[in-house]
């Protein structure tokens, strides 16, 4: 019998998911930029550099656009990237798994963003980012502060226990 899950509830918690791992994430950049002598600022600049360019990381720019436009783009692509979680696990059918898998996929998963953004789409689009130390900024900040609280999330709702059972063909 093949198991199903609500996608609703997919996308909900795909959505919760990523913004606390958003949240975790952007808080671990914060502090980490300040540990390395730079401004608390700069992760936030660097979020709204995506939608507003490399203006966003001018000194002078108006600070509120720069606040504004970072997080509202860091949580649509922290939501984003937790709803994209949450459904391939649940393609893949392992969203049910036990805790401990469920930690390990959502590391794998963060490493991935980081391998994704920093070698892929950062290159080609969006060269600031590389300025980052691509080991707190870049590995440590996205497989542990966004992918495992991400895996951590998922296992903390439970999502085995959302089956909606198919029907099986001879009772339909």
């Amino acid at each position: 019998m093949i198991r199903h899950y609500p996608i609703r509830k997919l996308i909900l918690h795909g959505v919760i998911g990523g913004l606390i791992a958003g949240a975790v994430f952007a808080a671990a950049q914060i502090v980490v930029t300040v540990l390395l002598g730079g401004n608390w600022l700069t992760p936030i600049r660097l979020f709204a550099s995506i939608g507003l360019g490399t203006v966003a990381l001018d000194a002078v720019y108006p600070l509120v656009n720069v606040l504004v436009v970072g997080l509202l783009i860091h949580a649509i692509l922290s939501a984003g990237y937790g709803v994209a979680f949450f459904v391939i696990l649940a393609a893949i059918r392992q969203i049910g798994n036990t805790r401990g898998m469920l930690l390990f996929y959502g590391s794998l998963y963060g490493l991935l963003l980081w391998v994704t953004n920093f070698y892929w789409t950062a290159p080609l689009y969006f060269p600031q980012f590389l300025e980052l130390h691509q080991v707190w900024h870049g590995v440590v900040a996205h497989t542990f502060f966004f992918g495992t609280v991400l895996g951590a999330y998922t296992a903390a709702v439970k999502p085995a226990r959302w089956v909606e059972k198919a029907i099986p063909a001879a009772d339909r």
